[in-house]
């Protein structure tokens, strides 16, 4: 979780293992604390990771050669930087912060017994971020942040009476907000308003919406989506502002090949191109994004691996669920090349997905194939093809060492048939 970056490398923190990656995405363990010990948070202050260690084990450093414990009673269960100081949770819900030597109790103010307390000790604290030059304090139950006097008040009250469960950190800047997940959904928060905006607001069936981080990167937000029920695959989903912040579009970008639960998403530019990094609770995972926020498809370096997967989600027809239509095929406006092969399949009612086939009377199921620039190419439905809603489904294999600016385009697909 909570990637951070020093030097020629990002940090990542796993249980009793602080792992390292870097520019060539080659991961390396740089220590493990030992049995029966974990790290509870991480973060970069004065050219070094400070380590959290939870409420019994003292605190480390390290500046990228040296790793240093503390050698007196110094804890942090969770850690933050805002402007100059370094903050940390040293207890279920005080906090105090240091802007020295972090490794020696005196740095730290208010000293112990006297610290600033964040909510009561129901939660513990799991993260601090810094939002508009203060630090905003997550809990199970809520965010807190500090009036003029240094007073801690909770920004999401709703979550008093729904809060949270678990210990991931999901606390996140996006678009000048705040971002938090609950069980209510994805919520954005300002000082004063809090207001669920997040993927579930698609009514996306067959997925109970875990959002386990974000991270924005040019104009987009990248979200880190796990499936609660455990069926379907855990996914990055791209949020994207069009015209008025308050109207969203939320586009599934990657899915990660198993339904293992998310633990924490960043984007780096440490590497030739962006990447987004991510971890799942058994594997971390990149994803290369283009240069300067743009598309990566357009990007000229972006490189493609030799097989992808397009869907288009479901698709009514017609204005109600009771008319029943028709599928009698799909014409696909294409821009692709010989080296490139493309396969339409479609899915009734939510059901499994199967090839459409090359000819009207039923003879086999050819992908596309064989083009050069553009075509129009028509593959058809089995006969008596129905239902009130279908999806459609690209598959294709792709040359190798194909880059953003060489890669088959999708211009159209038309579904036609009847009601």
């Amino acid at each position: 979780f909570k990637g951070k970056r020093l030097g020629e490398k990002e940090y990542f923190a796993g249980g009793r293992y602080l792992y390292s990656i870097d520019a060539a995405y080659s991961l390396t363990l740089e220590k493990d604390f030992g049995e029966g010990k974990s790290i509870s948070d991480i973060e970069v202050y004065q050219s070094e990771v400070i380590i959290g260690m939870g409420e019994s084990e003292k605190l480390w450093t390290f500046d990228g050669t040296t790793f240093t414990q503390a050698s007196n009673n110094t804890y942090a269960i969770a850690l933050g930087v805002v402007d100059n100081k370094l903050w940390r949770a040293e207890s279920t819900n005080k906090v105090s912060n240091c802007v020295t030597a972090p490794r020696t109790l005196a740095s730290w103010a208010p000293s112990s017994g006297n610290q600033y307390e964040v909510g009561d000790t129901t939660f513990a604290i799991k993260s601090i971020i810094d939002y508009g030059g203060v630090p905003w304090v997550e809990k199970n139950d809520g965010v807190y942040a500090p009036d003029a006097i240094a007073e801690f008040h909770n920004q999401v009250p709703q979550l008093h009476m729904w809060p949270s469960s678990g210990s991931d950190k999901t606390l996140f800047l996006g678009w000048g907000f705040l971002w938090v997940a609950t069980p209510g959904g994805l919520v954005r928060l300002s000082p004063g308003e809090a207001k669920p905006m997040g993927p579930e607001e698609t009514g996306r069936p067959d997925f109970q919406f875990q959002i386990n981080g974000g991270a924005q990167f040019g104009k987009d937000i990248y979200l880190l989506c796990t499936d609660g029920t455990g069926v379907s695959n855990t996914f990055v989903c791209k949020m994207t502002r069009v015209g008025e912040d308050e109207h969203l579009v939320f586009h599934e970008l990657s899915r990660l090949g198993t339904t293992t639960a998310g633990t924490m998403i960043m984007v780096t530019s440490l590497t030739p191109l962006p990447a987004i990094i991510l971890s799942q609770r058994d594997s971390i995972k990149y994803l290369k994004l283009g240069r300067g926020g743009s598309r990566f498809i357009d990007d000229p370096s972006y490189p493609f691996a030799v097989s992808f997967e397009l869907e288009t989600g479901f698709i009514q027809p017609t204005p109600s669920l009771s008319v029943v239509s028709m599928l009698m095929g799909v014409e696909a406006v294409l821009d692709a090349n010989s080296s490139e092969s493309i396969t339409l399949q479609y899915a009734v009612a939510g059901g499994s997905f199967a090839n459409l086939l090359t000819t009207q009377e039923g003879g086999g199921s050819a992908p596309i194939t064989n083009t050069s620039g553009y075509t129009s190419a028509i593959r058809y439905a089995p006969a008596d093809t129905t239902g009130p809603f279908f999806s459609f489904k690209l598959t294709g294999t792709l040359g190798v060492g194909q880059t953003g600016s060489d890669r088959p385009e999708v211009r159209e697909l038309w579904a036609f048939g009847y009601s």
